[in-house]
């Protein structure tokens, strides 16, 4: 919510470091589940950021930050047998033109001889648990107004799985996240030394 986005980051990031050090943020999805106001109304007073991703540049290293949050933004579970069918958790990615601008970063930092460091709320794999399946109709739905209202774009949900790597099957769990694996493959990889990530809770 807004009040916890203040409470609980703005204020205690400005009581830690001041106006003199500057403060970056990326959303994760619980920032969507309200809305993202908070978010968005905390980063504008941090003024460092003109959108919820970011790339910063030194001498030899560079930092992308994106944004995995806004396509998990749904918050609804239906207990039900039928509701079950069509609330499964999808695998996050990101919209086009994010996908783009992360990609660019990715290969201007390469040309200026820099290595990178990724980082995003959702990981690209997991050690224990599944990251989701890659179609989930609610979901799906639930984003539609946001992209007819141009929010974002994205013919990722248009993927079909023997389009994605590893073939798996459409009701397939895996540990690895094969929607971000597509847009980030391990050639477009080559140049990021580390990427981190959170939204795992430990068990």
């Amino acid at each position: 919510t807004v009040r916890e986005a203040h409470k609980y980051f703005y204020e205690p990031m400005k009581a830690v470091f001041g106006d003199k050090i500057p403060v970056f943020n990326i959303p994760g999805n619980h920032d969507y589940y309200a809305g993202g106001e908070g978010f968005y109304q905390v980063i504008d007073k941090l003024g460092q950021q003109e959108a919820s991703y970011f790339c910063l540049r030194g001498k030899t290293w560079q930092l992308v930050a994106v944004d995995t949050g806004l396509i998990d933004n749904f918050h609804l579970l239906l207990k039900s047998k039928v509701g079950s069918k069509l609330m499964h958790r999808i695998m996050t990615f990101l919209p086009d033109d994010q996908r783009a601008w992360a990609r660019h970063q990715l290969q201007a930092g390469e040309k200026l001889g820099l290595k990178t460091i990724m980082l995003s709320h959702h990981q690209l794999f997991s050690a224990r648990h599944s990251v989701g399946q890659l179609h989930g109709g609610a979901v799906e739905l639930a984003g539609l107004p946001d992209r007819i209202a141009d929010i974002y774009k994205t013919a990722e949900f248009q993927s079909r799985p023997e389009s994605m790597p590893g073939s798996l099957p459409d009701a397939a769990t895996p540990t690895v996240n094969t929607r971000l694996l597509k847009q980030f493959p391990p050639e477009v990889l080559s140049n990021v030394a580390a990427w981190f990530w959170g939204h795992e809770h430990s068990q």
